[in-house]
C-alpha cells in the first residue's frame, strides 16, 4: 500500500464514521484503518493522529456494546504492536485499551413503566472497507408493556426505529398468535407497546419473534388467571416462531457474531432453534479455545414455542403478579372518546396560532418563474397569506428583525428583463409593506449602463455581521450581461451599509464565526475573478473563487469596465479572496470551460479553524482543498470518485498525467492563490 492509497483509506474511513450514528460502528471501522497502516509499512504520524484520537474517544462511548471478545482482542493485538512509536498518545491509547478490554456486567437500566424483558442481540448494519465487512452484535433489552381497555386488543404500538421493507410487523403478529394458541385462547384480550432500552439502535430482521412469543404469552397466560414465570436476566433467546408455535431458524450469517456476543457478554444460557444448536457449539467451541478463561453459555436448543416454555431453568418466579403490570382503563370507550374530542377541541381552540411566527411557517416558492410567494402557516386550522408581485421571486425568507422584534418576510425580485431588482420586507402579522430597496439604485451606475444591466436576487440571508445585537439583511445580486456580482449589506430598516462588487459570480453566502472570537465572517463561494490565471490557458473560461468579508473588510468594486470611478466605489477590501486555477487535463476530460467552488464546509475553531472547499465542475468529480486559519492553502486530496475517470482517461490517451496523486497535485498547491 503506497501514501496515495492510504490517503484515500484515511478518507474512506472518515467518510464511513460520519455515516453512521453508531459508536460501535465507528471503533470498528477505526480499528481497521489502524491495523491496514501499521501493515502497510508507512509510518506518517499524520495517520495516528487521526487515528488514535478517534479511538480513544469511542472506547467510552462504545464501552456498554463492546462486548465481542475478538475485537477486544485485536484492539489489545494493535495496542501492543512494536510498530506504534512511543509517545504520550500512544500510552493514553494503551491505557484505554487495557481498561476497555475488561469484563464487565451488562446493565440493567430500570424502565419507567412496569414492563416484561428479555435479552436479544441486535446486529448492526454497515458498508464494506476493502473487504472488512462488520461482523459484531450486541445484547439489547427488548420490553413489552401490556394495556387494556383502550386500544383494540391484538394492536402492537412500536416504540423501535425500524426500517422500511421490514418483516417485523409480520414477526410481531406471528408471535402474538403462537402465544395465544400456547395459553388456550384463540381471541387477543390484550394490546401492547414494544420497546428497546437502546433508542439509538435500529432495529431490522426478524430475529426477536421468539423473545415477543415468550413475553406475550406471559402477559395472555396472567389474563386467564394463570401464574406465568418470566425470563431471566441472564438468558438470551433467539430466532423467531410462526403462527402455529414452531420455532424459525436464525440466519446462519448473523448466528456466528451472536454467538460471540452472548460469550463477551456474561450471559449465562441462551435459547436457540435446534436446527442452529450445531453452528452455535462449533462457534462456542472455537471460542472457548481461543479464550479458556472465559465460561460459555449453556445452549439450549427447541422446535416450538411450547418446548421452550417447558424449560424450567430459563425462568423465574416474578416479584410481582403479571396481571398487576397491565394498565387497565376502566371508563367506557364511548366516554373516553366524547373526553378524547373535547381535549381535542379545546387545545385546538386555545392553541390555535394567533400571529404569524417564523417558526411555525414555511415557505412555498411555487414553480421557477412564479410571480406569488405562499406563507402557510402550519397548525389547526391552517392559515395562507399571498404576495403576489410584478416580476418572478428569485429568493423569500422568513425571520424576526430586532429591535421590532417582529416576524418579517424578505423577497427579492428575479426580474424578467430589462427591470430594477428590487427587496421588499413585509410585516407577517399585517401584510404592511414595511420597506422597499431598488437595489440597482443603490450602484450609482452611469445611465447608459443602467439601461443595459439587468439586476437579479437569489438570496437573503440575515446575520448580526456587526454585533450590535439587531440582525442584518445580506442579499447577493447579479448582474447580466456583464456578469458582475453585488453583495449588499442592509440593515434592518433597509438602508444600506455597504456593498460589495466582485466580477464573476458569487453563490451560498453563509456566517460563521470562524474563530469564535466573537466576531462573525461571511463566505460566498463563487467563480471568475480574472486575476490572471486565464491568460496561461486562453481555452479555460472560468476560476473557482472563495470570498470572505466581515464587518471591517465589507466594500469592493471591480477594477475595470463601467463601473470603475464610481464615488461610491471604494477599493476592493474583502478579508480574503482565494483563486483556485484549472488543471486543463481536468476540463478536458469532464467537457468543462473551467472550475467552480461547489461547496464550502467551514470548521470554527478557537484553535485550529479550517475551511474545506470542494472544487471541480458541475456534479463530476473534483478536488478537495483545505485552508488554515490564514485563508491559505495546506492540503488538496483528490476526491475517491475522481480517480477511475482519470485512469479511464489515461488509458485511452484522452490525458497523458494523473493529475491525482499527491505529488501532482503539489505544483497545484503552490498555484492556488489568496490574493488578499
Amino acid at each position: 500500500m503506497d501514501s496515495s492509497q492510504l490517503e484515500r483509506l484515511s478518507a474512506l474511513t472518515r467518510s464511513l464514521t460520519t455515516s453512521t450514528a453508531s459508536p460501535l460502528l465507528r471503533l470498528y471501522y477505526w480499528t481497521v484503518f489502524l491495523d491496514l497502516y501499521l501493515k502497510s509499512g508507512i509510518r506518517s504520524p499524520v495517520y495516528l493522529e487521526d487515528a488514535l484520537p478517534a479511538i480513544l474517544g469511542l472506547l467510552e462511548r462504545a464501552a456498554k456494546d463492546l462486548v465481542d471478545p475478538e475485537l477486544k482482542a485485536d484492539l489489545e493485538r494493535l495496542a501492543a504492536s512494536p510498530l506504534l512509536p512511543e509517545t504520550k498518545l500512544t500510552a493514553t491509547f494503551r491505557h484505554a485499551v487495557a481498561v476497555a478490554a475488561r469484563p464487565h456486567e451488562l446493565n440493567v437500566v430500570p424502565m419507567e413503566e412496569p414492563e416484561l424483558q428479555a435479552w436479544i442481540l441486535l446486529v448492526p448494519d454497515g458498508p464494506e472497507l476493502l473487504g472488512h465487512r462488520p461482523k459484531l452484535a450486541v445484547p439489547a433489552l427488548l420490553s413489552v408493556r401490556a394495556s387494556r381497555g383502550f386500544r383494540k386488543p391484538g394492536d402492537v404500538v412500536w416504540r423501535i426505529a425500524r426500517q422500511e421493507h421490514d418483516p417485523i410487523e409480520a414477526v410481531a403478529s406471528h408471535a402474538l398468535a403462537a402465544a395465544r394458541l400456547s395459553t388456550g385462547n384463540g381471541r387477543p384480550t390484550l394490546s401492547y407497546e414494544i420497546r428497546l432500552q437502546r433508542a439509538d439502535w435500529h432495529l431490522r430482521g426478524s430475529s426477536l419473534g421468539l423473545a415477543l412469543a415468550v413475553l406475550f404469552y406471559a402477559f395472555e397466560a396472567a389474563e386467564k388467571r394463570r401464574q406465568p414465570r418470566v425470563v431471566a436476566s441472564d438468558v438470551a433467546i433467539l430466532g423467531s416462531v410462526d403462527e402455529h408455535g414452531s420455532v424459525v431458524p436464525v440466519a446462519a450469517a448473523t448466528l456466528p457474531q451472536k454467538i460471540r456476543a452472548v460469550f463477551g457478554a456474561g450471559l449465562c444460557a441462551v435459547a436457540l432453534p435446534v436446527e442452529n444448536l450445531p453452528s452455535a457449539q462449533d462457534e462456542l467451541r472455537r471460542l472457548k479455545e481461543r479464550f479458556p478463561r472465559r465460561e460459555p453459555p449453556r445452549l439450549v436448543g427447541v422446535r416450538t414455542l411450547a418446548e421452550l416454555l417447558d424449560q424450567e431453568e430459563l425462568f423465574v418466579r416474578p416479584a410481582q403478579p403479571i396481571r398487576g403490570l397491565v394498565a387497565r382503563v376502566r371508563t367506557p370507550r364511548i366516554w373516553a372518546a366524547v373526553v378524547l374530542a373535547f381535549l381535542v377541541l379545546g387545545c385546538a381552540y386555545w392553541f390555535r396560532p394567533r400571529t404569524w411566527l417564523p417558526e411555525n411557517t414555511r415557505i412555498d416558492p411555487g414553480w421557477p418563474g412564479s410571480k406569488v410567494v405562499t406563507v402557510r402557516l402550519a397548525g389547526f386550522p391552517p392559515h395562507e397569506r399571498h404576495w403576489r408581485f410584478d416580476t418572478a421571486v428569485g429568493a423569500a425568507l422568513l425571520d424576526s428583525l430586532p429591535p421590532r422584534s417582529r416576524a418579517v418576510l424578505l423577497v427579492g425580485t428575479n426580474p424578467n428583463g430589462l427591470h430594477p431588482a428590487n427587496l421588499f420586507c413585509y410585516d407577517l402579522n399585517s401584510p404592511k409593506l414595511l420597506w422597499s430597496r431598488d437595489l440597482s439604485d443603490l450602484l450609482d451606475l452611469p445611465e447608459p449602463t443602467r439601461s443595459t444591466v439587468s439586476m437579479q436576487i437569489p438570496e437573503i440571508i440575515t446575520t448580526d455581521l456587526d454585533n450590535d445585537g439587531r440582525r442584518d439583511v445580506i442579499a447577493v445580486a447579479q448582474a447580466n450581461p456583464m456578469s458582475p456580482c453585488f453583495v449588499y449589506w442592509l440593515r434592518d430598516d433597509g438602508s444600506t451599509r455597504s456593498i460589495y462588487a466582485h466580477r464573476g459570480y458569487l453563490f451560498e453566502p453563509q456566517a460563521v464565526d470562524f474563530e469564535q472570537d466573537g466576531k462573525s465572517e461571511l463566505f460566498l463561494k463563487g467563480t471568475s475573478n480574472f486575476d490572471g490565471h486565464m491568460a496561461r490557458w486562453p481555452s479555460l473560461k472560468q476560476n473557482a473563487t472563495l470570498v470572505v468579508l466581515d464587518r471591517d473588510h465589507f466594500a469592493g468594486w471591480p477594477g475595470d469596465g463601467p463601473f470603475e470611478g464610481s464615488t461610491r466605489a471604494p477599493f476592493d477590501s474583502c478579508l480574503a479572496r482565494v483563486v483556485f486555477p484549472p488543471i486543463p487535463e481536468h476540463c478536458r476530460i469532464l467537457n468543462s470551460p473551467g472550475y467552480l467552488v461547489k461547496s464550502c464546509i467551514v470548521r470554527a475553531s478557537a484553535t485550529d479553524p479550517i475551511v474545506l472547499v470542494k472544487v471541480g465542475w458541475d456534479v463530476g468529480p473534483g478536488l478537495v482543498v483545505t485552508l488554515g486559519r490564514d485563508f491559505r492553502p495546506v492540503r488538496v486530496v483528490a476526491e475517491d470518485d475522481l480517480g477511475p475517470v482519470v485512469q479511464k482517461a489515461l488509458e485511452s490517451g484522452e490525458i497523458h498525467e494523473d493529475f491525482t496523486t499527491p505529488e501532482r497535485l503539489q505544483p497545484y498547491l503552490q498555484e492556488i492563490k489568496r490574493v488578499r
